[in-house]
């Protein structure tokens, strides 16, 4: 999976706990509510394909 216009993938620390980085989720929320839309996977860490076993 190839991040693009269209699909973003987020680590799962973007979302959890007291480094969250909730502006940088809203900013590709609105980023993809402006254009054409498009799909965020949170969990998976930019250079995997797919999240942690454990997670």
């Amino acid at each position: 999976m190839i991040e693009n216009s269209e699909f973003d993938k987020k680590s799962l620390r973007v979302v959890q706990g007291i480094s969250a980085d909730w502006a940088e989720l809203a900013k590709d929320c609105f980023a993809f509510a402006n254009a054409k839309g498009g799909e965020i996977y949170i969990g998976i860490e930019d250079d995997t394909e797919m999240p942690p076993a454990d997670q």
